[in-house]
């Protein structure tokens, strides 16, 4: 994938000359350095998607991040590339929050939870269903707006009988609206 990326940036050279080149290598160079700052854990999430944002990296942050997320056997790092991947809402990533929304941690799920409703993850659907009935409220509030942000009428009942069994008042109500 990286060697086709490059000869598409050399063809770019070809006809915008040097100076658009170097600016597109320049950013993708500063784009990877974000991706792998999420890693080694200097990245703030938030700080590394804003900047991708910026750059116009969106889509190649997802898709770094996207291929090691669910491996990832550090809890913090997973937590980083959850948020991430939501807050990039790039389809590149929806197979990434579809394996993270069943996690064993909770923020992670939450974070997978959030980044399917913003992708409008149709795949997500019913992991986002059976995340409504989830030990932790957040992931179960997460699911509930992510399912409202989906906006497939599949889901109210689940959405409605979830919200029949909900102790948190707050979370209850995210179920209603959605």
């Amino acid at each position: 994938m990286r060697v086709f990326l490059l000869l598409i940036l050399l063809a770019v050279e070809a006809v915008a000359g040097p100076a658009a080149t170097k600016k597109a290598l320049s950013k993708r160079a500063e784009a990877q350095s974000l991706v792998d700052s999420v890693l080694d854990g200097t990245g703030n999430p938030n700080n590394v998607v804003n900047r991708l944002r910026y750059l116009g990296e969106e889509a190649y942050g997802a898709h770094e991040r996207a291929s090691t997320g669910p491996r990832e056997p550090v809890v913090e790092k997973r937590r980083a590339i959850a948020q991430v991947l939501a807050g990039l809402a790039q389809a590149t990533g929806e197979a990434a929050l579809v394996a993270m929304v069943v996690d064993e941690d909770g923020a992670v799920r939450m974070f997978a939870a959030q980044g399917l409703g913003r992708v409008k993850s149709r795949a997500g659907g019913p992991k986002l269903s059976a995340a409504l009935a989830d030990a932790s409220v957040g992931v179960r509030r997460a699911a509930a707006q992510a399912l409202g942000m989906l906006g497939d009428p599949r889901y109210g009942a689940a959405l409605l009988k979830a919200a029949r069994v909900e102790d948190d008042p707050e979370t209850r109500a995210s179920m209603l609206l959605s």
